[in-house]
């Protein structure tokens, strides 16, 4: 079966404290295509038969809740509750390249509710599954970590879950930095606190720490990426300058 033409209709979502969201889908609709077979028996007599469908389904709502969390690598989870209902409006469908379509056509039309009560069903099924496989699968592989500067990446992954409120969702980031090829390298930097959102104003925002800047820079010292060394020929001669531990003493008492 494949999926033609879609359309999401209105779509909003609510938030629940502590960690729900709740998306609502109303108006949708969408068209299908594929192929069918059938295996029947009537009494003594069997037979077999296939062909293609075509399925227009319209006025599809869909009322779905889902609990949002961070799993041990900090990368965000989306779970599905129980918490779903869906319904569809009007279904329409249509078998074509059998020899008996006008038959099958006329049965659809005589048990088109019964179909699409079934169809409506299989919705809530459906999206939870998608959920747990294809949706899960991509947020465990979204790239979390960045570069900053040519031997520095940014680490953007979950300190602790996400925090939800009744008009806001709070996503907290490491912002930690560390050398190239050192993720798990240990920092003296201490992770700030970062107190709690209660009520926003806003649709988004963001608060960014020293930690960001204070990890940044001991990972840029730890790769001795700013080290320079000065020698005697570090200066051109002329200049009269003789480079010794004297030259500093008076920048550097003791």
């Amino acid at each position: 079966m494949q999926i033609t033409q879609y359309s999401f209709g209105q779509v909003s979502l609510t938030t629940t404290s502590p960690d729900l969201i709740n998306f609502h889908i109303s108006g949708a609709s969408l068209k299908m295509s594929g192929n069918w077979n059938v295996n029947y028996e009537i009494f003594f007599f069997s037979n077999s038969d296939d062909g293609t469908f075509t399925a227009d389904a319209s006025g599809i709502d869909l009322d779905i809740s889902v609990r949002i969390g961070m799993d041990a690598n900090g990368f965000p989870t989306i779970t599905p509750t129980p918490s779903c209902t869906a319904s569809i409006a009007n279904l329409r469908a249509v078998v074509a390249d059998s020899g008996l379509s006008f038959l099958y056509n006329i049965l659809l039309n005589f048990s088109n509710d019964r179909i699409r009560r079934t169809f409506s069903s299989q919705i809530c099924p459906a999206v939870k599954s998608a959920m747990q496989t294809q949706i899960q699968r991509i947020l465990q592989n979204v790239t979390l970590t960045y570069p900053l500067g040519l031997a520095t990446r940014v680490d953007l992954t979950l300190s602790r879950p996400p925090a939800v409120t009744s008009d806001a969702l709070t996503l907290f980031s490491r912002g930690r930095c560390y050398a190239v090829g050192e993720p798990d390298a240990i920092t003296t930097v201490p992770f700030p606190e970062i107190p709690e959102f209660t009520e926003s104003t806003r649709m988004s925002s963001v608060i960014l720490s020293d930690y960001v800047a204070n990890t940044f820079f001991h990972a840029q010292w730890n790769a001795g990426t700013w080290n320079r060394w000065f020698y005697h020929d570090s200066f051109i001669s002329s200049l009269g300058l003789n480079l010794t531990t004297d030259t500093f003493a008076q920048f550097l008492p003791g």
